[in-house]
């Protein structure tokens, strides 16, 4: 811990921080530093505990909901992280069901998923959650009864309204509920709040009058939205059921998988003893044997001809770590990629333990890098803050739910014409979807710009909004 903290000093700088040593699961180690006391808490899982890391990870939330009267367990944030998504329910109920419990496996999982389906959707959501520069608040209405939620929202000068809250009072207990994306025609009430994204350097405010906007009954978005039918996965990873999970609640076809790893049998006799789902009749999936030494046999799978590629990360390997690996497998992939620079190659989603690894993979085809332990963080960090914003993460991550969209810039303006903020807003509260901001043709993503500003649409630029899963 020392060695991490003394290589991040300089982003450290200004915090004080004491490591102290000890294990979270002991009761007297936890009232050494006074744990009970603590306003703030957030249990990491251990990396050097392998499969015993979430038995440590409970053991602690078991003794922190029972330390310090009812009263001080009740004021305290706590959030903890738990690997494996089979161990989440039995971390919440040692919770008491009162702090977010966040499933590094699951939200790697979904995460990847979700940018199979929109290339370009790590970076977006970097942006919007983990890049340091937006902070999600509520903001507490005042003199806005009656008024709709379209109406306000669109009124906001310096930020993105995602949804509304308010508070319900139960057992004693009071918790906040929200709801994202609402219909545009919501009447606001006393008790609602808006859940504001803004920029962290500014206060929330609005125009000088409420915007009197119109908007149809719900139109549908008529560009297709993304089927990935056929998949290739390179490597293994404990992950890999969650992924095929999260792809067949997406999937509005049959799915086909094909997984190129080492001890291709084993593996699939490892994966269907643990593997469960109501869709397995729609799913068909292979194992086939692969090894980054013998290279070659990359060629003969064809990669170009799947909806999209995923790379997970595999640390099975003792004598290679797995961003090396997946590195290699993406230069791999530009090899087979230059050979025919004509043809289309698919997207490309990788999982990487270390941010500094991404500035490596510049020149290969990945479209999306799931940098685990970064936005895994973040969120961590902006949960102990802000519990509730556990519901707002599940929902936008959930397949069927609420999403980050990321559309055809068509559907909202013309190509290569001025358009003003205000026609992209009005138009995609025709669809019911709320914009958060825009990704050029070049791949830079602009979040909560200026209500004022005026637009300039390029061949292949989008419009990111949260908007209802629809599968067509």
């Amino acid at each position: 811990v020392r060695v991490d903290l003394r290589q991040h000093a300089q982003k450290l700088a200004g915090l004080r921080i004491l490591p102290v040593s000890g294990s979270t699961g002991v009761s007297s180690e936890l009232s050494r530093v006074a744990a009970q006391n603590a306003s703030h808490v957030v249990l990491l899982a251990e990396s050097m505990a392998g499969k015993q890391s979430d038995l440590t990870t409970i053991k602690a939330l078991t003794l922190l909901s029972a330390h310090g009267n009812i009263k001080q367990q009740r004021k305290r944030n706590l959030v903890a992280e738990i690997v494996n998504k089979d161990n989440a329910a039995v971390a919440q109920v040692s919770a008491k069901h009162r702090h977010p419990i966040v499933s590094s496996s699951d939200f790697i999982s979904k995460s990847m998923a979700h940018c199979a389906r929109y290339p370009g959707y790590s970076q977006v959501y970097f942006e919007l959650f983990a890049s340091g520069k937006f902070v999600i608040d509520v903001y507490h209405l005042k003199g806005k009864e009656g008024s709709l939620f379209g109406n306000v929202a669109a009124s906001l000068k310096n930020g993105i309204a995602l949804g509304i809250c308010w508070d319900e009072s139960r057992n004693g207990e009071i918790k906040r509920k929200s709801v994202l994306n609402p219909e545009p025609g919501y009447d606001l009430t006393d008790e609602d709040a808006l859940i504001v994204l803004r920029h962290c350097n500014e206060e929330v405010s609005f125009l000088s009058e409420d915007a009197d906007l119109t908007w149809g009954a719900g139109n549908e978005v008529t560009l297709e939205r993304p089927n990935l039918a056929k998949v290739l996965v390179l490597s293994i990873s404990p992950n890999l059921r969650l992924i095929i999970n999260e792809l067949l609640a997406h999937a509005a076809s049959d799915l086909k998988v094909v997984v190129a790893c080492r001890d291709a049998a084993y593996e699939e006799k490892v994966f269907w003893q643990s593997f469960s789902s109501s869709e397995t009749e729609r799913l068909s999936i292979s194992f086939e044997e692969f090894n980054l030494s013998e290279s070659s046999r990359l060629q003969g799978f064809q990669p170009q001809t799947f909806d999209v590629i995923f790379i997970p990360a595999d640390e099975s390997e003792e004598y290679i770590d797995a961003d090396s690996r997946s590195i290699l497998l993406l230069l791999l992939l530009s090899e087979l990629r230059d050979k025919a620079p004509n043809e289309r190659f698919p997207a490309v989603v990788a999982e990487l333990l270390s941010s500094e690894s991404r500035e490596l993979c510049v020149e290969t085809p990945l479209t999306d890098a799931v940098v685990s332990t970064e936005v895994v963080s973040a969120q961590l960090a902006q949960l102990v803050q802000n519990p509730f914003l556990e519901t707002l993460y599940k929902e936008l991550l959930n397949a069927g739910g609420i999403e980050i969209g990321i559309r055809d810039a068509r559907q909202y303006g013309e190509l290569n014409q001025p358009t003003n903020y205000a026609t992209v807003y009005q138009r995609a509260l025709e669809f019911n979807e709320i914009v958060l901001g825009f990704l050029s043709a070049t791949g830079q993503v602009s979040i909560n710009p200026s209500k004022t500003s005026v637009l300039q649409f390029e061949e292949g630029a989008a419009v990111i909004v949260l908007a209802q899963q629809v599968y067509v």
